[in-house]
């Protein structure tokens, strides 16, 4: 089903920011059919705040609504997140967002304004459905509530498989999946290889991992597998490439240890030599659309590895593990603990340094916690 977006502003709409306006509903599930600006008799039928002279109509499609009852009638919770999405990302143009509430008040509302294309854009959004099933013989469904893909166990050729397929207004990602194993795949193999692609999908091989990773746990993440995920890392860096949203969400961690590395949906090529530590990924891309905030080692890795990017890349084994359980104690003991155990070592629990310390105290704590 169609659902509608009033976007007011006291300025014209700029142009170039057509694809971040994509970008950002992507982020909530939305694909942008249409954008109308309103006349001003179209104008008078809808809330919009007087001191705003232009006012677009944006006309959007959700592939995965997640309808609710509000006082007995259907609602999209998703819309309210897209909305504050808009206004929060395009606080340069100061807007002003309205959005029907049920859903039936969207069909009203689309009814009322007479658009001319009304008709096209529904044979669209109904297009973008078909299209958005995988077609082959799903065994079970990893996600389907991505903004921009849906992931499948499948059965291909006789074998489990996944396909992963994508959204038409996806599809550049599609292509640079595809592009990541052409150009990477022999520096690193550690990429999950396409088995077969098409025009809006492509299937990798299944893998079954003997640990997944929980954004809400409270113990650390595993030493060996971060140690290898930077190591890939630092090898993509190393061939000219950027992964840019890069996260413990983007590997498997396979029974043997070892791990693969399974979206590169953002993949950017470097255009500057620069050295690993100082290397986009890992001080972070500001302009990627998805994220408020940086996606980099920082932010990211560092609060659940608990050690910093130079401590990873060059500690010894012992003094990793010695970091990382005072890091670990910082977070897991009462405060009054963490103080007397500072004032016993005369430093913060969380910047241990002296080696002395680590001698006295490092293989007590690591063999108890």
């Amino acid at each position: 089903m169609l659902e509608i977006l009033y976007l007011c502003l006291e300025k014209p709409f700029p142009e170039e920011s057509k694809d971040k306006m994509i970008s950002v509903l992507a982020m909530y599930g939305y694909s942008l059919l249409g954008n109308h600006e309103l006349t001003s008799g179209q104008k008078a039928k809808i809330p919009a705040p007087e001191d705003r002279s232009f006012i677009h109509a944006l006309i959007v499609h959700n592939l995965h609504p997640n309808i609710a009852e509000s006082f007995g009638q259907p609602l999209n919770t998703n819309l309210f997140k897209a909305v504050k999405g808009v206004m929060r990302k395009f606080k340069e143009l100061d807007p002003h967002v309205v959005s029907p509430g049920c859903m039936d008040e969207h069909a009203r509302q689309l009814e009322m304004m007479e658009f001319s294309d009304i008709e096209v854009l529904s044979s669209l959004a109904m297009s973008n459905e078909e299209n958005f099933n995988s077609p082959f013989q799903v065994l079970d469904c990893i996600s389907d509530n991505n903004s921009r893909t849906r992931i499948d166990k499948i059965l291909f050729r006789g074998e489990p498989a996944v396909c992963k397929t994508f959204r038409q207004t996806s599809l550049d990602a599609l292509e640079k999946e595809i592009l990541a194993r052409k150009v990477l795949s022999a520096n690193v193999p550690e990429i999950a290889p396409v088995l077969e692609h098409g025009d809006n999908y492509f299937i990798m091989p299944y893998y079954e991992a003997v640990w997944t990773w929980q954004a809400d746990s409270f113990s650390l993440f595993p030493l060996d597998y971060a140690e290898k995920c930077l190591d890939i890392m630092r090898r993509i860096q190393e061939s000219g490439w950027s992964v840019v949203d890069w996260h413990p969400g983007n590997f498997i961690y396979l029974p043997d240890g070892d791990v693969v590395m399974i979206d590169l949906e953002a993949l950017t090529e470097n255009t500057a030599e620069e050295a690993f530590e100082s290397s986009a990924d890992i001080l972070g891309h500001r302009d990627f659309p998805y994220q408020d905030k940086p996606i980099n080692y920082m932010n990211t890795w560092q609060p659940i590895v608990g050690l910093s990017l130079k401590s990873l890349l060059y500690d010894s084994p012992s003094k990793k593990r010695c970091v990382r359980t005072f890091y670990f104690l910082g977070r897991a003991l009462p405060t009054r603990l963490i103080k007397k155990l500072e004032q016993a070592l005369r430093k913060p629990v969380k910047k241990l340094v002296s080696r002395r310390q680590i001698r006295r105290l490092g293989p007590y704590l690591v063999y108890r916690f």
